[in-house]
């Protein structure tokens, strides 16, 4: 049904009908009364998925991909520009990585609002929402199998530095505290491995064993890294069977042969039948692909599942701290928050706490007050929920990083201008 938009009730305008989004700019906007409602969204396996919604703000999603359609062409002159006889071969696959990330990401956004007409999709005059279910599918490209939470048309596929511009003022980021050591070391736990300690001592004095290193390889004439490159090192000990040829700190060689020692009965497991279907899918795409170990890889898929058991444990968690609040609150739908949609939507307000899954880590965001102001007090309080467990989570900043969109105060600006002129174009039609 079309219809001039009223005078009186101008937030329900829809957002893409009058920016630029659209070849051409509506005064008429269509109400579409597809229903969304809790029925229509995908179900959640317990244990094994989540299912939740993706808030972004229209104004800078738009923003973003406005500004990597007007660089796109800038990329591909640069490409062609001079003679290219003269750019060395380094030159010509930086300039073409450049490129294809933009091509990339240009085609993500065209996908992205291309789904305002589904039934899990709706928007209001701030935000726009996709409902997505992340679970530990296959990849559609190659049938990779993976056991982190994952959705191919999520924007947890964004690079982080586009991700950036659409998180930092809206979600909070809670990562799993030094991940797949502190994994591997519950494992060890739980197996009774016999190990040497120094697993141990990293995961529960990670600062201590930094100093430890570096004191051992000032006594042995090594070069001192700093405590990322330590950290580099530990995690590059983690995903091999072999010691370096170089000298390397005797803690670094301890580690190993902790990991070894798990990677070893990982694999005893897996040789004896013990462990899920899953992992011999895993094992058997490793193989196919050529991979050089079958132990990093039964490692590597534990740790990525143990990542999204322990991921969807908070989020459970969280929600239930969420419906608590909601009800002394007294807010039971979505639309208590969010009135204005484009949509009949029906559902309940627990699906405005918003989860995007990221590796080891969660992205939260929420319309509620009361509970944001205790999301940290609520996390807190699950690392404290096992008694002896070392896995936790912990707030990180969400920072911005450069490396392929090098000039931000260029974006900083579009984004501002984007942001004034659709807010203008806003105020001139209603």
């Amino acid at each position: 049904m079309i219809r001039t938009l009223p005078k009186n009730n101008p937030e329900y305008k829809d957002f893409f009908n009058i920016t630029s989004y659209l070849p051409e700019d509506f005064e008429e906007v269509s109400y579409r009364k597809t229903k969304v409602s809790s029925e229509k969204l995908p179900k959640e396996r317990s244990e094994q998925s989540i299912v939740s919604f993706e808030k972004i703000r229209v104004d800078n999603m738009l923003g973003v991909y406005k500004y990597l359609e007007y660089k796109l062409p800038k990329m591909e002159q640069e490409l062609l520009r001079g003679n290219r006889e003269k750019l060395s071969d380094t030159e010509k696959r930086k300039i073409q990585s450049r490129l294809e990330w933009f091509e990339k990401n240009v085609r993500f956004f065209k996908q992205k609002l291309s789904q305002i007409e589904d039934s899990t999709t709706f928007i209001t005059p701030k935000f726009a929402f996709f409902c997505k279910h992340f679970e530990k599918i296959k990849y559609q490209n190659d049938h990779k199998v993976v056991g982190r939470l994952y959705n191919n048309k999520s924007i947890q596929t964004l690079p982080r530095e586009i991700r950036y511009h659409l998180f930092k003022d809206d979600y909070k980021d809670f990562d799993m505290v030094n991940s797949h050591p502190s994994i591997l070391y519950e494992f060890s736990k739980e197996h009774n491995l016999k190990l040497n300690g120094s697993l141990e001592r990293y995961v529960k004095n990670r600062s201590s064993v930094f100093e430890q290193i570096k004191q051992e390889q000032l006594k042995n004439n090594i070069e001192v890294l700093n405590n990322g490159e330590i950290k580099t090192e530990i995690l590059k000990g983690l995903n091999r069977e072999w010691l370096p040829e170089k000298e390397i700190a005797n803690t670094l060689i301890d580690l190993h042969y902790d990991f070894e020692s798990i990677r070893n009965h990982l694999c005893y497991l897996y040789e004896s039948g013990q462990l899920d279907k899953e992992y011999r899918h895993a094992i058997e795409h490793s193989k196919e692909k050529g991979s050089s170990s079958l132990k990093v890889s039964l490692q590597s898929f534990y740790c990525q599942t143990q990542e999204s058991f322990h991921i969807i444990r908070l989020v459970e968690f969280l929600r239930k701290k969420y419906l608590e609040i909601l009800k002394v609150e007294g807010k039971q739908y979505f639309t208590d928050y969010y009135p204005n949609t484009d949509k009949k939507v029906e559902l309940s307000a627990i699906h405005t706490l918003f989860i995007v899954p990221f590796f080891d880590g969660v992205y939260i965001s929420s319309p509620e007050r009361a509970f944001n102001t205790k999301l940290l007090s609520f996390v807190e309080e699950f690392n404290k929920s096992e008694k002896g467990s070392s896995i936790a989570f912990e707030e990180k900043q969400i920072k911005q990083r450069v490396k392929q969109i090098v000039d931000v105060d260029e974006l900083s600006a579009f984004l501002v201008i984007h942001r004034w002129l659709t807010r203008k174009k806003l105020l001139d039609i209603i």
